[in-house]
């Protein structure tokens, strides 16, 4: 669905913002950097077909930008896509009380083969259902679902998303998003929801659920860290092994659940600098205009930025499909209002199309050519590499591993 997105976007987007000479040059930077990875990358045909996505992926901040005047419609929605997969859950869930049977955490999610992928539309979600509490219409539901995706948090034992939750809402009370009545109000709701994971707990297997939730692992993702930044060389420093090219055959991860171990080992750590120093400006403009124009709204997508980045840190948020979306999306939204509502949009000139239309046909030829590359060997998450595609069966040039 995200390629389908990223192609419709390419010709439904009549406005660019116009960029500053000086962020013109980090992105031609960052773009040069990409491609001199690509080319050195041992696994060209993944390398090309990621850097391709990851050059698309600014359509979706561009979409941001033309979007900002529709945050009401796009909250709407992702809270309305929350309430479908928590209700289907919930559903699941009631089958096993009336079977008394053990559930778990796989058993009970819908639509998600990974239960991680489910908790990072929660990291999303939950900021969206705090900013209803608000709202007169909707903050009875707001409230009913905010509990139950609290709890469900619990449930899942999803240790990273409850971490990035309770700092998107620390962070939110300390940059006065959040006034001390509805730090109340949360508060009491997480409360509530830890009461009904133990009510859980107590009718299903109590050790079993909480040894589950207070496992004291890192579930190998400290091993995964430390086994990739041992094997960092000089050509990660530089210009890295190619987007996308992080595995681990070990562990069966093709990606590290970090996202800034992950852009240095796949772009490199010139790459890595330029990423953050950007990401640390449009954190920092806004901060600086978050009491401004955009209300709560803006305030919400800031959060909901927060959030993803703080899950990324231990999920593959920056490399699953959903996820990866909104969070690019609301990074347009920022720009938009960081520039106080004013940002200069001009319409696409030919030189727009001339540019992108032979990276979106190259990168269409890639994907519907992976398709031919199934290999069912689990390796990932990753956006093709969850186990039905597999960029490592396909051979494009003599680069390929043989």
């Amino acid at each position: 669905m995200q390629v389908v997105l990223l192609t419709t976007t390419c010709f439904t987007i009549r406005f660019i913002p116009k960029i500053s000479k000086k962020n013109s040059i980090l992105l031609y930077i960052l773009v040069s950097s990409g491609i001199l990875s690509v080319f050195y990358s041992e696994h060209l045909f993944t390398s090309l077909h990621y850097f391709l996505h990851s050059i698309l992926l600014i359509n979706l901040i561009f979409l941001g930008i033309n979007l900002s005047k529709n945050l009401p419609i796009i909250f709407l929605s992702i809270a309305s896509f929350n309430i479908v997969i928590i209700c289907c859950s919930l559903l699941n869930y009631s089958f096993y009380i009336f079977d008394k049977n053990i559930p778990t955490a796989d058993d009970i999610i819908f639509g998600f083969n990974n239960i991680r992928f489910f908790n990072q539309i929660q990291v999303i979600s939950i900021p969206i259902f705090i900013y209803y509490l608000n709202d007169i219409k909707l903050k009875r539901i707001a409230t009913i679902f905010l509990i139950f995706n609290l709890t469900l948090l619990l449930i899942t034992g999803a240790r990273g998303a409850i971490i990035a939750t309770l700092a998107t809402i620390f962070i939110g009370y300390i940059l006065k998003i959040y006034n001390v009545t509805t730090l109340k109000k949360i508060t009491f709701l997480i409360i509530l929801a830890v009461t009904l994971f133990i009510f859980n707990s107590l009718y299903f297997s109590f050790n079993t659920s909480f040894t589950y939730v207070l496992r004291t692992t890192s579930s190998g993702r400290v091993q995964i860290w430390h086994d990739l930044i041992t094997n960092l060389q000089l050509k990660n420093l530089l210009i890295g092994n190619g987007p996308g090219s992080y595995y681990n055959e070990h562990f069966r991860v093709s990606h590290p659940h970090n996202s800034i171990l992950q852009v240095i080992y796949d772009w490199g750590a010139v790459a890595t600098a330029l990423f953050l120093y950007l990401l640390y400006k449009l954190i920092n403009s806004s901060i600086k205009r978050l009491n401004k124009k955009g209300g709560g709204y803006y305030q919400s997508c800031f959060l909901c930025v927060v959030g993803a980045l703080s899950y990324s840190l231990f999920s593959g948020i920056v490399v699953m499909p959903i996820p990866q979306t909104f969070l690019f999306l609301f990074i347009g939204v920022l720009i938009y209002y960081n520039n106080s509502g004013e940002i200069i949009l001009k319409r696409k000139k030919i030189k727009y199309h001339i540019a992108l239309i032979p990276v979106l046909i190259l990168y269409l030829v890639l994907t519907f050519i992976s398709y031919d590359c199934k290999n069912d060997r689990f390796l990932g998450p990753n956006f093709w590499s969850h186990g039905q595609i597999s960029h490592a069966n396909c051979k494009l040039t003599y680069f390929e591993d043989q």
